[in-house]
């Protein structure tokens, strides 16, 4: 039976070496931005230096790891441009998100209508696809990642006994995929409401039980 641990810590202090070790690094990192509004963000964002040293610390670079990473289009740049710096390998851009000119999110919020998902892999690449945002609801009540396809490159990426994990877990929409596709998982998320109604949601819909710790 898969084992889904959860906990609520600030990866950057996560002893990763005391979890199960992941077949598939699969997360959507809080980038740090600025709104245009000049409102404060909806959560503490990191820099993308902070964000790497996590990726890299929870094994996402790892030859035998692959690693999946939302990366919205205000951060492409800065993100190869530190994983140049750090000779670090390059991602095979799987595909793109496109929200829609009427989602959730825009304005204000994102600099593009466009979220791009990258994936490492030793190198080999795979084909591009799409996906639509179906949802149009708050962020606070759900994510915004399509989750259906999250489910199937769970299915596609990680094997049938290996463990997904989400150094970021935020609202675990990639909790409830692996659930979905029968793979373990381990989670990471520093806010308390976020890790509640993650861990709520999980367990209301039937995607439980979970091995909950409070770091």
């Amino acid at each position: 039976m898969s084992r889904h641990i959860v906990l609520c810590a600030d990866a950057r202090e996560v002893d990763w070496r005391a979890l199960p070790t992941a077949d598939l690094v699969f997360t959507d990192p809080p980038w740090k931005f600025d709104q245009a509004n000049g409102k404060p963000p909806p959560y503490p964002g990191l820099p993308v230096p902070e964000i790497v040293d996590v990726l890299f610390a929870c094994g996402g670079f790892e030859d035998h790891v692959g690693l999946a990473v939302w990366v919205t289009a205000a951060h492409f740049h800065e993100l190869i441009a530190e994983l140049v710096r750090r000779r670090l390998p390059l991602p095979i851009t799987l595909g793109a998100w496109d929200k829609g000119a009427d989602a959730y999110g825009q304005g204000a919020w994102w600099a593009s209508r466009m979220e791009f998902l990258f994936r490492w892999n030793g190198g080999h690449a795979d084909r591009s696809r799409t996906a639509s945002n179906g949802v149009r609801a708050n962020r606070t009540d759900h994510s915004e990642k399509p989750e259906a396809w999250q489910a199937q490159l769970v299915a596609r990426w990680c094997p049938p006994d290996g463990v997904v994990l989400d150094p970021f877990m935020g609202l675990g929409s990639v909790q409830r995929a692996a659930r979905r596709e029968g793979r373990s998982f381990v989670g990471v998320e520093l806010d308390v409401k976020r890790f509640t109604a993650a861990c709520t949601r999980a367990l209301d819909e039937g995607l439980g039980p979970l091995e909950v710790v409070r770091g």
